[in-house]
This record gives C-alpha cells, sequence and structure tokens, in this order.
C-alpha cells in the first residue's frame, strides 16, 4: 500500500538525517507513520511526504469549488495523489484551538476539499496540537524517564494557552515542560521515540473526539 502525507514537517512527517558513522542518509518516520503502522501492523506501507506548504492553494478567479482554509491545499493533495498512483492519502493540519465547534470547522474544510476529488483520503486533525496526542500514554513517558507522572494532562485534547508563554498550557509548552521533567530534549527525535512507545488505545481514549475520527478514518 503507498500512502502521501501532506504535513507540516519533519516532527510530524519524519525525514532524512545524516549518520556519520555510516556515512549515508537514512530515512526517519515522524508520530504520523508510526501511529500508522501502530494501527495498521499487518499492511506492508511504503510512505512517502510532502510539505503541506508546498501545496498549490488557489486565488481570486482559480479559486476552486468554493473550497475554504486548508480546503485548497487538502484539494491539491488529492490530486496529486490520484496523479501520482497513491492508494491513499493524509492531510495533518493542527486544529490550533481546544473549542470542539472551531476544530470541526477545520475538520470539515479538509473534508470538502478532499470530496472534490475520487481517492482514499484521511484527514488528521489534532485537537489541539498534535503535542496532545503524544502526552497521553504515562507508562510511554515512564520508559523515557518521566517520574512524575501526574505532570501529565489529564485531558490532553483541551490544554490551551498562550503559545509562546513558558508558563502557559499550550500544547507545545507543555510538552516542553515534560521533557524538562524527563530530562529529554524538546525536539523531533524525542517527539519520534514518544510515539513509538505510545499506545493507541490510550490515545484514544484520552483524545476521543480528535484521534478516534482519524483512527476510524483508516478503516
Amino acid at each position: 500500500m503507498k500512502i502521501l502525507i501532506c504535513g507540516e514537517g519533519e516532527h510530524d512527517m519524519g525525514g532524512k538525517t545524516y549518520c556519520p558513522r555510516k556515512n549515508r542518509y537514512e530515512i526517519n518516520e515522524g508520530w504520523i507513520q508510526k501511529f500508522i503502522r501502530k494501527m495498521k501492523p499487518n499492511l506492508d506501507i511504503v510512505f512517502e511526504i510532502r510539505h503541506r506548504k508546498e501545496l498549490i492553494s488557489f486565488s481570486g478567479k482559480k479559486k476552486r469549488f468554493g473550497l475554504k482554509g486548508h480546503g485548497e491545499k487538502a484539494f491539491s493533495a488529492m490530486m496529486i495523489a490520484k496523479r501520482e498512483g497513491y492508494d491513499a492519502v493524509v492531510f495533518m493540519v493542527d486544529a490550533d484551538t481546544k473549542d470542539l465547534k472551531q476544530w470541526k470547522v477545520k475538520y470539515q474544510e479538509i473534508l470538502d476539499g478532499f470530496s472534490a476529488v475520487e481517492g482514499a483520503p484521511i484527514a488528521c486533525v489534532p485537537k489541539s496540537a498534535s503535542e496532545s496526542w503524544l502526552l497521553c500514554d504515562s507508562q510511554a513517558w515512564a520508559a523515557l524517564g518521566l517520574s512524575d507522572l501526574k505532570a501529565l494532562p489529564t485531558e490532553p485534547e483541551i490544554i490551551w494557552g498562550k503559545r509562546n508563554d513558558p508558563n502557559a498550557n499550550h500544547p507545545h509548552q507543555y510538552f516542553k515542560r515534560i521533557c524538562q521533567k524527563a530530562n529529554m530534549p524538546d525536539n523531533k527525535y524525542t517527539r519520534w521515540e514518544i510515539a513509538e512507545l505510545s499506545d493507541i488505545n490510550i490515545i484514544e481514549e484520552k483524545c476521543p473526539n480528535s484521534f478516534t475520527v482519524f483512527y476510524q478514518a483508516l478503516g
């Protein structure tokens, strides 16, 4: 199975990193690929990635089907998948909100873009940000060295605050503080590792809105 992933960057989609010891670049999968492999352990999947910012958006007279927000780029992702023969496309974007109604609006924008092209689309829209999904499994964090497991949020989908305030509960800042408590760096490698260790069922239990629909969309 060949899946196209359209996301923000290496934190979510992975990428190539240079290994000096082997004198070569190695491909590292992001948390999206790791979660999908956990959801579909019996499938032989080949992933390819495309940065969301590289996708075409439309303006003025070129606007397609009255699409709004991320709908235009979701449409472009579907066109690429259809043209290049992918079996499915995963379009990932943070909701950037704890409000369920606002999350539904952003999710629907993506579905509208998908519906303009025939294919097998999967919307991946963490609420409020992808770090909320990565803060779910206490045992995964314990394996990384976190001793104060009560520091993890009980309802990860609704943590929120000012993005640039170190003391706020924005998922980025919350994740950073948990990393500090676990003596782990706040970087892409920690995100990949915690995704590898996390139990999908626990994430679904703690993020019943955004993660559950992503899981169900995979079929």
